[in-house]
C-alpha cells in the first residue's frame, strides 16, 4: 500500500539551497533527505518559496523515483510534489526540474537506511526525565543565538533559557547508568523560536531542526547513539496539537484551515472527558479539541490531509535521523483521534512493536483508558499501546498524604491497578510519583525523607515502567510554577556551588534518597526475569497494604504501612507470592528483615514504614 508523506519548505530553513528558475524559487524542502526502503515510499513533497502558484509540474530524472503529481496550494508561497520511491532506488542525489528545459529547482538527496533498529521499552526499564535547558551546560557559547527571538540567558529568572544543551546531557550519561537509568526522556529539543519561555520546547517553530542553543543536527542522533552503547534508551517527546506562534504555519500558512481558528481567541476548556462522554454537548467537544492550548500556541487542525501527512512524515523521519527508541506523545487526547490512530498505526508498521506512550492527564481510569488500546472497546479502541499512568501518580500521592481509607490515600492507590483490566498491558504503561508539569514529589511530600524513601520504593518495585523526575534523586523540591518545577541541576553551570552529580557535593539528606533510589533502579534493571512475572496485590488491611512479584526464581514482597501504630502481620496471606523461596533482605539496601522462611507465622510491621523482602527459588 502506498503511503503519503509531506516535505515542508520555509524561509526559517537552514538549508537554503535555492535556484531561481523563470520568477520561482524554492528555499526548503522539508525533510532534507528521505530514505530508500523505509516501507513508506509515496512522499508528497510541500514546497517553500517565491512564486510557486505558477509552478506547474515538477520532474525527477532519477532511477527509482517517479512524480505522481504537482499540486498548488492557495499560498503563491507553496506547491505540493508527490513523489513516488521504490524499494530499490538507487540512493543519492535527487533534482527535482521545472519546465521544458527542465531547470533543476532544488537539490534533495536519497539515503541507504542506517540500519537503526529501536529498542524495545520494557517492564524492568526505569526511565529518567530531563528538562535540558536546566539540566546541565556544557557549552556556553551556544547559549545565545543572535538572531532568534529570545537571544539572552538570566538563571535568576525561571520563564527564561538557563543554557542546558545536549552535551551537557551527554557529558552525564555515565552518572545516569550508574544510578540504574535505562531510557532517558528529555522534553522537545527542537527550535522553539518564541518571545518568552522558549526553554521549555513545547512551542515548536520548525519541526526538522535541533533548536541551536540546545545543539547541531547532529548532536541529536549523538546522543542516541552514546545511549545505546550503554545499553540504554532514548524517548523522543512530540507535539501535534500545536505548534509556537512563530511557526510558518502561523505566520505564512499553506492554506487556512492549517490552523484551528475562532471568530475570537478561544481557548480549550482542558476537559478530554467531554471528548468521550456519551452525554457531551457537541459544544464542549469542539471546544476541547480544536481551541487553543495557550495563546501563544496556535492548534494544529489535523484533518487536513496535508498538514496530517507532514506530521507522520516528520516523525518517521525523526525516528530514522536520530536513531529515536520510543516516542512520548504530548497532550495526547487534544489532536484529532482518528489522526492519532492513523499516526501511531503507521509508525508501527515502519517499525513493528515500536513503544508509543502519550500523556492523558484526566482523572479517572475510566477516562484514561478510553485513549488506549482498550480490550473492552473492541475494534473502537486506540491504537495507542501505552499512557503516561496519571491515576498511578494521583494515588501514590494520596497514599503518602492522606490517611489510609476504603477510597482514598492507600485506598485510592489500591484502586488505581485494581482498574488494570481496562488496558491491554499496564505493565508497560509509565508510571511517575512527579513530573515537569506538576510539584515535585519532595516539595508535595514537605521535604519528609522517610516519605519521599517510601514513596519512590513503591514506584520502583510496582508494575509500570517507573519515571524519575530530574533532580529528584538530590531532593530537588519546588512546587510552585512551571518555571520553577524546571529548576537547574546542581553542578550542571561551572561555579555552582554543589555539585548533585558527585556524593561529595551532595548533603547527606541528598546521598541517602540517591543511594535509596540507586539502589531499587539498579535492582529492576539487573531483574528483568521478575518484573515480567507475576504482580499481585492485596487488599489494604488496618492502614497496611501489601504487593509483590514472583517468577520461576525469585520473587519480591512490598509491605508498606500507612498506619502510625506499629503491628504484626500474619504471612499466611502472602503464600502465592513467597512459597518454597529463601528470603531474606533487599539486595544492595542495608536495611531488611532477616533469616524469614515460608514458615515464619508473621512479621512486625513498623508503623509509616516500607520493607522489601527479596526471595530466591531453593
Amino acid at each position: 500500500m502506498k503511503r503519503l508523506v509531506l516535505i515542508f519548505v520555509s524561509s526559517f530553513s537552514l538549508w537554503a539551497n535555492s535556484a531561481k528558475v523563470c520568477a520561482q524559487t524554492v528555499d526548503r524542502i522539508d525533510p532534507p533527505h528521505w530514505w530508500v526502503g523505509m516501507g513508506y515510499d509515496t512522499l508528497e513533497l510541500l514546497l517553500y518559496g517565491q512564486k510557486l502558484d505558477k509552478l506547474q509540474s515538477v520532474s525527477i530524472d532519477h532511477p527509482g523515483v517517479a512524480v505522481l503529481e504537482t499540486e498548488l496550494l492557495p499560498n503563491p508561497h507553496y506547491a505540493l510534489v508527490r513523489v513516488y520511491v521504490q524499494p530499490g532506488a538507487q540512493p543519492g542525489p535527487v533534482d527535482l526540474r521545472h519546465g521544458k528545459r527542465a531547470k533543476t529547482l532544488f537539490g534533495w538527496q536519497l539515503h541507504p537506511r542506517s540500519g537503526h533498529q529501536p529498542r524495545s521499552m520494557e517492564p524492568h526499564d526505569v526511565v529518567y526525565l530531563i528538562t535540558p535547558d536546566r539540566f546541565a551546560n556544557a557549552l556556553p557559547e551556544n547559549d545565545v543565538v543572535r538572531d532568534m527571538v529570545q537571544n539572552s540567558v538570566n538563571r535568576s529568572d525561571e520563564w527564561a533559557r538557563h543554557g542546558g544543551d545536549i552535551e551537557g546531557i551527554v557529558r552525564h550519561l555515565d552518572y545516569l547508568d550508574n544510578l540504574g537509568i535505562s531510557t532517558l526522556w528529555s522534553s522537545p529539543l527542537l527550535e522553539n523560536d518564541q518571545d518568552q519561555a522558549s526553554y521549555h520546547g513545547y512551542a515548536i517553530t520548525d519541526f526538522y531542526r535541533v533548536d541551536p542553543r540546545f545543539g547541531r543536527q547532529s548532536d541529536l542522533r549523538r546522543l542516541s547513539d552514546a545511549l545505546h552503547e550503554r545499553g540504554m534508551k532514548h524517548i523522543l517527546d512530540v507535539v501535534y496539537n500545536h505548534c509556537g506562534k512563530n511557526h510558518p504555519f502561523e505566520t505564512d500558512p499553506p492554506s487556512a484551515d492549517w490552523i484551528n481558528r475562532w471568530p475570537e481567541y478561544t481557548q480549550t476548556n482542558y476537559r478530554a472527558e467531554a471528548f468521550i462522554d456519551p452525554h457531551a454537548s457537541d459544544w464542549d467537544k469542539a471546544r476541547f479539541q480544536d481551541g487553543w492550548f495557550v495563546s501563544d500556541m496556535p492548534d494544529l487542525n489535523q484533518n487536513d490531509p496535508h498538514l496530517a501527512r507532514y506530521l507522520i512524515q516528520n516523525t518517521l523521519w525523526w525516528i530514522e535521523e536520530a536513531h529515536i527508541d520510543a516516542l512520548r506523545i504530548d497532550t495526547y487526547a487534544y489532536p484529532d483521534a482518528v489522526f492519532m490512530n492513523r499516526l501511531v498505526r503507521t509508525v508501527r508498521h515502519v517499525y513493528p512493536g515500536f513503544y508509543c506512550t502519550g500523556e492523558l492527564w484526566v482523572h479517572g481510569g475510566q477516562i484514561q483508558s478510553g485513549w488506549t488500546a482498550n480490550p473492552m472497546l473492541g475494534a473502537k479502541a486506540s491504537a495507542l499501546p501505552s499512557v503516561l499512568d496519571f491515576q498511578f501518580c494521583f494515588g501514590l500521592q494520596d497514599m503518602f498524604r492522606k490517611k489510609p481509607d476504603w477510597a482514598t490515600g492507600m485506598g485510592r492507590f489500591y484502586l488505581s491497578l485494581a482498574g488494570d483490566w481496562l488496558y491491554e498491558d499496564p505493565f508497560r504503561m509509565i508510571t511517575f510519583a512527579d513530573n515537569h508539569d506538576m510539584g515535585r514529589i519532595a516539595g508535595v511530600l514537605k521535604g519528609d525523607v522517610d516519605r519521599i524513601e517510601d514513596a519512590l520504593g513503591v514506584l520502583l518495585t510496582s508494575r509500570g515502567i517507573p519515571c524519575i523526575y530530574y533532580g529528584t534523586e538530590v531532593l530537588m523540591s519546588d512546587t510552585t510554577n512551571h518555571g520553577k518545577i524546571r529548576q537547574d541541576f546542581p553542578g550542571g553551570w561551572e561555579g555552582d556551588v554543589r555539585n548533585g552529580f558527585t556524593a561529595e557535593g551532595r548533603t547527606a539528606g541528598q546521598n541517602r534518597v540517591h543511594d535509596y533510589l540507586r539502589a531499587l533502579a539498579l535492582f529492576r534493571r539487573e531483574h528483568p526475569g521478575l518484573f515480567q512475572g507475576r504482580f499481585v496485590q492485596f487488599v489494604p488491611v488496618e492502614g497496611v497494604y501489601v504487593y509483590g512479584w514472583r517468577s520461576d526464581t525469585e520473587c519480591l514482597l512490598a509491605v508498606l504501612s500507612r498506619s502510625d501504630k506499629d503491628q504484626t502481620m500474619a504471612l499466611d496471606r502472602f503464600v502465592e507470592v513467597i512459597s518454597d523461596m529463601d528470603l531474606g533482605p533487599f539486595p544492595g539496601l542495608n536495611e531488611g528483615i532477616v533469616g524469614l522462611t515460608p514458615q515464619t507465622p508473621s512479621i512486625a510491621v513498623p508503623g509509616s514504614s516500607l520493607q522489601l523482602i527479596y526471595g530466591k527459588g531453593r
